[in-house]
């Protein structure tokens, strides 16, 4: 089972067009997924690559949290968001349900730090608690198309 199925394939066309005619529709039909994953790597960049000045900002939520918990909560965001994209783009659900947990896990992980904060970071912790239940919920869904779409592909090959 394709991604495509409401959008199918041009025939006739350059390797380039229908590359970019799968990656634009790729994007299109799982937009909110790929725009999150996007803004998880633009989160995650600046964590990754210097957690020390985001520790030193006053009030920081990185003040809380042991340094190897912020380094490992920016590789979440920024490997989830790449993953995630990637398995959107490639049209493979199994890469996409790998970069998903990451996310999941990773926001999950800042939830728990903004709880110890509460009630300050109530608006912030309903935000990333909704993130995960998003990401908790694709997770799912990536799991049944991918039963769905293996169980098609033996039913095709039996007919053949």
């Amino acid at each position: 089972m394709d991604r495509y199925i409401l959008l199918p394939e041009i025939e006739d066309g350059t390797n380039a067009q229908k590359f970019w005619r799968r990656v634009f529709y790729s994007v299109v039909l799982t937009s909110v997924e790929f725009f999150l994953a996007i803004i998880a790597i633009l989160a995650g960049i600046p964590v990754f690559l210097d957690p020390f000045t985001l520790s030193f900002v006053p009030s920081s939520i990185a003040q809380l949290m042991p340094l190897w918990m912020v380094d490992f909560w920016g590789a979440q965001m920024l490997f989830g968001g790449v993953i995630t994209s990637t398995g959107i783009i490639k049209r493979d659900f199994r890469i996409e349900q790998i970069g998903v947990l990451f996310l999941l896990s990773g926001a999950f992980v800042y939830a728990l730090a903004l709880f110890t904060i509460l009630p300050g970071s109530w608006i912030a912790l309903v935000t990333y608690s909704l993130f995960v239940l998003a990401m908790s919920a694709r997770y799912w869904v990536l799991g049944k198309l991918i039963k769905l779409t293996g169980r098609l592909v033996k039913d095709t090959k039996r007919e053949e």
